[in-house]
């Protein structure tokens, strides 16, 4: 085999940035299939996308398979779990250009993957091979419509099937050139059939949102580069209208298709007279460290020196990171404020519910009231003067007392 086809986690992330560069035809195709499968589709052409750059007449690529689960998160399996998972996507038909931003590309359904396999490597190590239909693979090789996923974020993802269509949806509608673009309003209907929802019981929209649109947000808004919000437009009780709108986080430094893009955000940091002596160190870890790495050194260095020249702490600061303690210290935070965050939601949606008890059992309490006979109501009306509040409440405490099952 060509080693040239074979590249490690470190090589693919040396080779573009760590974000996956992908067309919009095929961006938000993916909601039909469950967690791992989604993920492994994105780190597919993730790795496909890096050899193209390479070779742009490749056709077969080639990856080890513990270096890919490692790349997209993938929890431990064994490499015949893993081939039988993404078996699954040969079988699978994507709709592409859902979204109808892209002219050139005909609203049909393709395969996902062509064909996958794995060969017996060195040191009990297996690398899988795999390709696409020709459709996926123009998409992949020439796409001139672009969406930037971060690999860090899906990597992350862990708790929601529908966070990662969810957040590409939202990408679809991001640059860094307007940094709060918002998507389309989307009907219920329409935002259902994007899910693929309706197979999955969700025709009260009541359902939609707990069950999915609200865990996909507080999951992406925690470990995502973006915060995501919802507005839902309303025709009396039903709602007609859901509007994603996403941002980026304060100081997220937004990856173009280009790598020069991503250095020169990064540069800005530095003051301008040192920029030049430190563009070399700065682009050797930003390929072998990433954005959050450099730039949280960077604000270190510049923030802690004394007012002399910043160039040698902020060399030493990337060589011996710095800022790794702060990192650490602001993903406690983040973690803590997460947790606080979900603690609310709990105890609110568990007084909701109380509530809701509490409304159902007063009135089961009118019904078997209403049942009694006159003289039997007479009986219960007077036992009612030893309890407060309205006639349902009192009604529900004095059957509650008498033991009767509400």
């Amino acid at each position: 085999m060509d080693k040239k086809t074979l590249m490690t986690v470190e090589q693919l992330q040396g080779s573009q940035s760590p974000n996956l560069i992908l067309a919009a035809a095929i961006a938000c195709m993916s909601s039909k299939m469950n967690l791992e499968q989604q993920k492994t589709f994105l780190g597919l052409i993730y790795v496909a996308r890096a050899a193209l750059r390479h070779n742009p007449e490749q056709w077969v690529f080639s990856v080890l398979h513990h270096e890919f689960s490692k790349l997209c998160g993938l929890r431990d399996k064994s490499v015949d779990d893993f081939i039988e998972n993404v078996e699954v996507l040969m079988d699978v038909k994507a709709r592409l250009n859902y979204l109808n931003k892209r002219d050139q590309v005909v609203k049909n359904s393709t395969n996902l993957v062509g064909d996958i396999k794995s060969i017996p490597f060195r040191q009990n190590r297996s690398l899988i091979e795999f390709s696409f239909p020709k459709t996926i693979w123009n998409l992949i090789k020439d796409p001139d419509i672009y969406v930037t996923l971060g690999m860090q974020s899906i990597n992350s993802i862990r708790a929601c099937k529908y966070s990662i269509p969810i957040y590409s949806f939202c990408r679809n509608y991001m640059s860094a050139d307007n940094r709060h673009i918002a998507p389309p309003e989307m009907t219920p209907e329409f935002f259902r059939d994007f899910l693929h929802l309706e197979s999955d019981g969700y025709a009260n929209f009541g359902n939609v949102k707990k069950k999915v649109i609200e865990p996909a947000m507080a999951e992406l808004n925690k470990i995502s580069e973006i915060n995501i919000e919802c507005e839902y437009r309303s025709q009396g009780k039903k709602v007609v209208g859901i509007k994603f709108r996403p941002s980026f986080k304060k100081n997220v430094i937004e990856l173009n298709r280009d790598d020069a893009a991503q250095l020169d955000e990064i540069m800005k940091l530095i003051p301008a007279k040192y920029r030049l002596e430190l563009k070399s160190v700065v682009t050797k870890h930003l390929d072998k460290h990433g954005v959050d790495y450099c730039v949280s050194n960077i604000k270190y260095a510049v923030k802690t020196t004394d007012g002399s020249n910043p160039a040698v702490l902020i060399k030493f600061a990337l060589e011996k990171d710095y800022a790794e303690p702060f990192r650490t210290q602001k993903e406690v935070e983040k973690i803590k404020k997460a947790e606080e965050t979900a603690a609310k939601t709990k105890k609110k949606a568990q007084e909701e519910l109380s509530e809701k008890e509490a409304l159902r059992q007063q009135q089961r309490a009118l019904e078997i009231y209403n049942d009694m006979s006159d003289e039997s109501r007479a009986e219960v009306d007077e036992e009612l003067d030893a309890y407060f509040g309205p006639k349902p409440a009192r009604l529900a405490c004095y059957f509650l007392d008498q033991g009767v099952s509400l």
